[in-house]
């Protein structure tokens, strides 16, 4: 995936709960505050990480319900 930010954060999720079993994530941005309120994939705590670590970190934590599910961050 190409950008996590509002159309991708829930599109990973939605993958990432169907059991795709590779998703890439790529994205050069981090999280800002004014993205909260679109970017469910993130929370205040993740305030100025790295957008695609920090989603690969949520995904895994949160989202992923397959052990064959592998989630990378570029």
């Amino acid at each position: 995936m190409l950008g996590v930010g509002g159309l991708g954060s829930g599109v990973a999720m939605g993958l990432a709960r169907l059991g795709v079993k590779r998703i890439i994530l790529i994205d050069k941005d981090t999280v800002d505050i004014t993205n909260l309120n679109r970017q469910i994939l993130y929370k205040l705590s993740d305030v100025g990480l790295p957008k695609a670590t920090t989603a690969r970190k949520n995904l895994i934590e949160q989202h992923v319900v397959s052990d064959k599910t592998q989630v990378e961050a570029h």
